[in-house]
């Protein structure tokens, strides 16, 4: 089945489809005294048996909704950033770039889980189809609908 890219993903908790209506982005943040650190970023249903954090004091979430698109980003490297001061970081700087393509690059969310198989095909690295452009992402993801 082909579905248009940046408009469904893969719940990290119960593996169905997630879309910006029934989306949630959930990460924890942890304070010290210097600073904040955001991680364990999740795309998950709205609601609660998939939540990753419910009862994490440190628990933090959006509507994936208000991730996506030209604002989302946005919004997402604020988080990263926090507004210029400096004081807000991202725990894991490739799980971070990982939630960011999975949300912004085209075709990434559909290729991604084919990556392995893909590679293993083609004599290719894995890891280095993270950073293959859209038109290789099109045809990972074609690949994976062939499977």
């Amino acid at each position: 089945m082909s579905i248009k890219p940046l408009t469904h993903w893969k719940c990290d908790s119960c593996d169905e489809l997630v879309t910006k209506e029934t989306g949630w982005l959930e990460w924890i943040e942890e304070d010290d005294i210097r600073n904040s650190k955001a991680k364990e970023f999740h795309i998950v249903h709205n609601k609660k048996e998939c939540f990753h954090h419910s009862n994490h004091p440190g628990r933090k979430d959006n509507h994936l909704g208000e991730c996506l698109g030209y604002n989302g980003l946005q919004y997402l490297l604020e988080i990263a950033h926090n507004g210029g001061a400096g004081k807000h970081s991202i725990h894991d700087a490739s799980e971070y770039v990982e939630l960011i393509r999975r949300l912004h690059v085209p075709y990434y969310e559909e290729a991604r889980m084919n990556f392995v198989p893909y590679a293993q095909e083609y004599g290719l690295d894995a890891e280095r189809l993270r950073l293959s452009g859209i038109k290789t992402l099109e045809e990972i993801a074609k690949y994976a609908g062939d499977q």
